[in-house]
């Protein structure tokens, strides 16, 4: 049985499409009976939820998503179980959003230089509206200019080309991720232990997001990260195959750490990824009794 989805992102996510309601509803529908909204260095989606969830027949987990660093290396972070009303949460984010806009003409004009286009940097921050500009708004801009659909880079991404299955977030990951033409490093970065840090001050146990897709199969840096004091690994995520599965399965089993499971789910910017499909069978009451038995909760 699979009834937990504890990887869910709401409007509150720069990346996000729905509104915390309209999840619930999505969550109901596909029979969830355990969630978690995890929006990307944001809490207030979990006091939308915590008012609306009796209204509903589901348990509900308060959750975040942190964006950090461990040996240089971006990575996300699971903080579950927190105390989502502690201001650390958004005084932290107002200071993201202001490092990332701080930077975005330098990511722009990266952009413009690999790409030989003419993207409006100013443009982008004044449509943001005091959030945080990121890739898919950046793609979005350029695929709605048809003179684009001839790009040879960009052409791809339009329906029909090898990256137009989910062609926003592609367009990060191709060109704007850390490695990538357009990548520049924030000013001010967290770094691992003071995200976890950040989790545990408020209550909560922290988790590695989708391990497989930041490191494939490089256990050795997964068990430096597990010494962290990080409780768990998401081991079934959309972004594992069954390979990745077994394998991290295998290692959260050896490192007797908690074994999580999410979808990821953001709606269209994402748009392969469902609720509730992350190729994982985790069970409610099963679960939450592992956290008891952790003391997590």
């Amino acid at each position: 049985m699979n009834n937990v989805d504890l990887h869910i992102h709401s409007i509150y996510s720069d990346d996000g499409q729905y509104q915390v309601k309209e999840l619930l509803d999505i969550a109901k529908a596909n029979e969830i009976a355990l969630l978690s909204i995890t929006d990307h260095d944001r809490a207030l989606a979990n006091h939308d939820a915590l008012s609306m969830i009796k209204d509903y027949d589901m348990s509900y987990l308060t959750g975040i998503e942190i964006s950090c660093q461990y040996q240089g290396i971006d990575l996300h972070v699971l903080g579950y179980g927190i105390d989502h009303l502690d201001p650390i949460w958004e005084k932290r984010f107002s200071k993201i959003v202001k490092n990332y806009n701080d930077i975005f003409h330098q990511v722009v004009a990266k952009l413009n230089d690999h790409l030989n286009v003419e993207i409006d940097a100013d443009y982008l921050i004044e449509k943001a509206n005091g959030n945080i500009i990121n890739g898919e708004m950046v793609c979005s801009l350029l695929l709605e200019d048809d003179h684009n659909r001839d790009h040879p880079i960009l052409k791809e991404y339009f329906p029909g080309g090898n990256r137009s299955d989910m062609p926003l977030v592609n367009f990060f990951w191709d060109l704007m991720a850390q490695g990538k033409p357009a990548y520049v490093p924030l000013q001010e970065v967290t770094l691992l232990d003071e995200a976890i840090k950040m989790i545990k001050d408020t209550g909560g146990f922290a988790v590695l997001a989708h391990p497989g897709q930041n490191f494939g199969y490089n256990d050795q840096i997964v068990r430096d990260i597990m010494k962290e004091k990080v409780d768990g690994i998401e081991v079934f995520t959309s972004y594992h195959d069954q390979k990745q599965i077994a394998f991290y399965k295998d290692l959260a089993l050896e490192l007797d750490c908690l074994i999580t499971g999410g979808s990821d789910f953001h709606g269209n910017i994402k748009p392969n990824i469902k609720m509730k499909q992350h190729h994982g069978q985790i069970e409610k009451e099963q679960f939450l009794h592992e956290l008891k038995i952790r003391k997590l909760i």
